[in-house]
């Protein structure tokens, strides 16, 4: 990449740290790397970019990728403009109308991971005995149900952040996520069954102060799990339970499938929203749109 890539951009890209997530960040200077090779493919500067490039590049990458990976990119190549003082071209009416032609061309909707059941996770946790990765496995994707969370949400728990009730639940607090970067929290209740296996779960890992660790030599390391293990558990423990499809879930099948069950048990859009930490509507009808549920109840 020549000065602009090198220097001016990805300098600018530091100026978000502590304001957003690193893993947003990141994804700012994935999306704009995407766009400073296209300008190289057709030998132009891309900073600053007129609108008619701009558009030009959205267009081309529609044929191939999703609309909202078409959105995404529209979002990071503005905010690197704004950090350099640019006059922002994704404002500009040719983007909003190429922006447009992606959304009514997409080659394909927005992947959606399948969710899990409460039988699912019944099942697995009956598994959990078989061996220590077993046991954290059971009560990692057991209580991330309950919660409805992230995977992201999941691996930066505390064992300080659980609270043991006298009737024999417990309930945590989420302290960040990622539609509360300002660290309010909000707080998940656990089934009974959920309690049980966490509190084996923290019996074994004796003295970790992280609620969840990576597992070596039989031994449970106080150290963060990267997220992707979160994922790697899920599809693992559905292969044991003789899941066809576990390619089919990712790591938010706990929160497709605890939104989607939930809807089935009745409860209304309000309460769900709240389980689940979602401030939007339209977010939460993309979870539960391939929900197993009829309105008209029987």
């Amino acid at each position: 990449m020549e000065h602009h890539a090198q220097n001016d951009w990805v300098k600018a890209l530091d100026m978000l740290q502590g304001a957003y997530a690193q893993s947003t960040i990141d994804g700012y200077y994935r999306d704009f790397c995407v766009f400073v090779q296209w300008c190289e493919t057709q030998i132009i500067d891309p900073l600053p970019c007129e609108a008619r490039l701009l558009a030009s590049f959205l267009d081309d990458q529609s044929k191939t990728k999703a609309a909202v990976t078409v959105r995404r990119y529209t979002v990071s190549i503005g905010k690197i403009h704004r950090l350099l003082n640019f006059d922002d071209p994704t404002k500009a009416e040719l983007v909003r109308l190429a922006l447009r032609r992606a959304q009514r061309s997409a080659i394909a909707p927005q992947r959606q991971s399948l969710g899990l059941t409460r039988e699912d996770v019944n099942a697995i946790v009956a598994m959990r005995h078989r061996s220590l990765r077993h046991m954290r496995d059971a009560a990692m994707i057991s209580v991330g149900f309950d919660g409805l969370m992230r995977r992201s949400e999941i691996v930066v728990l505390k064992v300080s952040d659980v609270t043991w009730i006298n009737e024999g639940t417990a309930r945590l607090i989420v302290r960040r996520g990622k539609t509360d970067q300002l660290a309010r929290g909000r707080v998940v209740w656990l089934t009974p069954t959920s309690s049980q296996v966490l509190r084996e779960w923290v019996n074994l890992s004796s003295n970790a102060q992280l609620l969840f660790g990576p597992i070596y030599g039989g031994v449970v390391i106080d150290r963060w799990l990267n997220p992707v293990s979160v994922q790697r558990a899920i599809k693992r423990c559905l292969e044991e339970i003789g899941h066809d499809q576990c390619h089919c879930y990712t790591g938010h099948a706990l929160r497709v499938g605890a939104a989607q069950e939930l809807l089935r048990m009745g409860r209304d859009t309000a309460g769900i929203m709240r389980a689940g930490g979602w401030k939007s509507v339209s977010t939460l009808a993309r979870y539960l749109e391939r929900a197993e549920h009829s309105v008209w109840g029987g």
